[in-house]
């Protein structure tokens, strides 16, 4: 960013804090249990094929519901590795967190 004090330039910041803030909401709505973990850089690594399958599955699902994944937004994504540990012993809650990321 530039120092330039344009309209076009505080236009560019203001829709920058605008989708940090919706980013920050979406994950501190869908994801709570994690982002202590995340925050803290504690969330842990997938370690089975079947979590690098949910995984996937839950990028690919906030890219359709909530637009394209910004650079911002992946700071976040240890909560659905984090979410995918979880989800192997209860996979029936699959369909739940697609439906609240949908929301």
């Amino acid at each position: 960013m530039t120092n330039d004090p344009s309209p076009e330039t505080y236009q560019a910041f203001t829709d920058e804090m605008n989708h940090r803030q919706k980013v920050d909401t979406f994950f501190q709505n869908v994801f709570p249990q994690h982002m202590e973990a995340v925050k803290n850089k504690t969330t842990p690594r997938p370690i089975t094929d079947a979590d690098f399958e949910c995984y996937e599955q839950l990028i690919d699902a906030y890219n359709y519901h909530c637009g394209q994944a910004s650079d911002y937004s992946f700071k976040y994504f240890g909560s659905f590795v984090a979410e995918c540990s979880h989800l192997q012993f209860y996979p029936e809650m699959t369909e739940t967190v697609s439906n609240k990321m949908r929301e």
